[in-house]
Order: structure tokens, then C-alpha cells, then sequence
């Protein structure tokens, strides 16, 4: 499924099954929505989770992610 802005498609992933059910995302504060990567960051502003997003047909889609969890998380 695809998005007309990065926004539209970092807000389905926010609004997703697997978010809420991370305890450890909760309190992350989203960065920049205007381009891919968009980089979620903790209270120490210490990137913790980059969702990259590519543009295919005209339409934004979730391409993978990263984090930086500390293991166990």
C-alpha cells in the first residue's frame, strides 16, 4: 500500500499492529518527514529507529528499517 506523502506512510506505521505492542517506541519523537530516512529519536535525541521510504509510482512506501535498540529490546 502506498502514500502520497512520507508523512501519510510514518503515520501508518505508527497507527500499524507491531507499534503500540513495542513499549520501547512509545516515548520516541519523530523526526523530519520531508525526505527518507526519517529517524525516530529518544529522550537523549539519540537516534533509535530510521524507516527508510522509497518512491515508487508516485506513491511513498516503507522500503525497511533500522534500530538501535539496545539488545533485549
Amino acid at each position: 500500500m502506498g502514500f502520497e506523502t512520507i508523512k501519510e506512510a510514518i503515520e501508518a506505521v505508527r497507527a500499524g499492529d507491531a507499534w503500540p505492542l513495542r513499549e520501547d517506541r512509545h516515548g520516541l519523537a519523530k523526526g523530519d518527514t520531508s525526505a527518507s530516512p526519517v529517524e525516530f529519536t529518544d529522550e537523549r535525541g539519540w537516534v533509535y529507529l530510521s524507516v527508510e521510504l522509497e518512491r515508487l509510482d508516485n506513491t511513498w512506501l516503507v522500503s525497511g528499517y533500522e534500530t538501535y535498540a539496545p539488545e533485549g529490546f
